[in-house]
C-alpha cells in the first residue's frame, strides 16, 4: 500500500493462502520501495504466518540501512516460534556488490526446517563459490568495521534520497513515494495526464520510451508485480539527480496534456 509506506495489505494476502502456499517472502528494508516496516507491522505479519503455520523467508540484504529517525528490527528477533530463513550479503551494506558474497541463516528452533536446511547444504555444494579474496576479508569486515559506519552510511543515503524526492516532487505527471530506507524510490505515474497518442499505456511502455528519447534507464514496477510505478536509484550525486529531473521533465512535457 503506497499510501501507507508500502505496508502489506494483509486482509488481501490472507485469502490468497491455499494448500500450495509454502512460505511468506518479506523484503525488509525494501527493494524496490525503499521503506522499512514498523515493528508493529512486522508483528502483524508474524501473527499471520503463525496462524497458517507458514515459515518466513526474510530478505535482509539492506539490513540496518534505514534513515535517521527510523528503526530496523530483524524478523527473527521478534518471535521464537515461527521458523524463519534469513538471507544477507556484503553487497549493499558493505558496498561490494560485484563480489557476490552472501549467507543464509536458518532459524530452526523447533526442527521444522530440518529437511530444508539439509537441502540448502546440498545445494551449496553445487554452485561456484565466491572469490577467495573477499572470503578471506570477510572476518575482518565483520569484526573491525566501526559501529559508526552504518549510521553514517545510512545518513548519506537519506540525504541523497531526500534530494531526489524534492527534485521529483516538482515534476508534473509523476508522484514520488518518499523513501525511509535503502537506495531506491518508487514513483507513481499519472496516466490520465498523458496525451492519448503518447503510446504510454503502462509503466513498461513509459520506461522504454524514456530510454529511447532521453537515455535514462529506470525499472518498471511490472518487474516487481506492481503496476503504474517506476523505480529510481537514489544513491546518486546531486548533479546526476538534477540532470535526471531535467530529462524527465523535458520528456514529460512532450507527452503530457497541456
Amino acid at each position: 500500500m503506497p499510501e501507507r509506506e508500502w505496508q502489506v495489505d494483509l486482509e488481501k494476502v490472507e485469502p490468497l493462502i491455499d494448500a500450495r502456499t509454502r512460505a511468506f517472502l518479506v523484503v525488509n528494508p525494501s527493494n524496490p520501495c525503499g521503506t522499512v516496516f514498523s515493528k508493529e507491522h512486522q508483528l502483524e505479519i508474524i501473527a499471520l504466518a503463525r496462524k497458517h503455520k507458514l515459515p518466513l523467508f526474510c530478505d535482509e540484504v539492506y539490513y540496518g540501512l534505514v534513515f535517521p529517525g527510523r528503526e530496523f528490527e530483524s524478523f527473527p528477533n521478534l518471535a521464537a516460534d515461527v521458523p524463519m530463513i534469513c538471507v544477507n550479503s556484503l553487497s549493499k551494506v558493505y558496498q561490494v556488490p560485484g563480489w557476490r558474497l552472501g549467507w543464509i541463516i536458518v532459524y530452526n528452533r523447533h526442527g521444522y526446517l530440518d529437511i530444508v536446511r539439509e537441502h540448502i547444504l546440498n545445494y551449496l555444494r553445487i554452485p561456484f563459490h565466491p572469490c577467495s579474496l573477499v572470503m578471506h576479508a570477510l572476518p575482518k569486515i565483520l569484526k573491525e568495521t566501526p559501529d559508526s559506519y552504518l549510521g553514517e552510511y545510512a545518513a548519506q543515503l537519506a540525504k541523497s534520497s531526500n534530494y531526489v524526492y524534492e527534485q521529483l516532487k516538482a515534476v508534473r505527471g509523476v508522484t514520488p513515494i518518499q523513501a525511509s530506507a535503502g537506495m531506491y524510490m518508487m514513483v507513481k505515474l499519472h496516466y490520465e495526464l498523458f496525451k492519448p497518442d503518447s503510446g504510454i499505456s503502462d509503466d513498461k511502455a513509459f520506461v522504454l520510451k524514456l530510454w529511447e528519447d532521453e537515455s535514462v534507464l529506470l525499472l518498471p514496477s511490472e518487474c516487481f508485480f506492481q503496476k503504474g510505478f517506476f523505480r529510481v536509484v537514489t544513491c546518486i550525486s546531486e548533479a546526476n539527480a538534477d540532470e535526471f529531473a531535467a530529462r524527465l521533465t523535458r520528456f514529460l512535457s512532450n507527452h503530457l496534456l497541456k
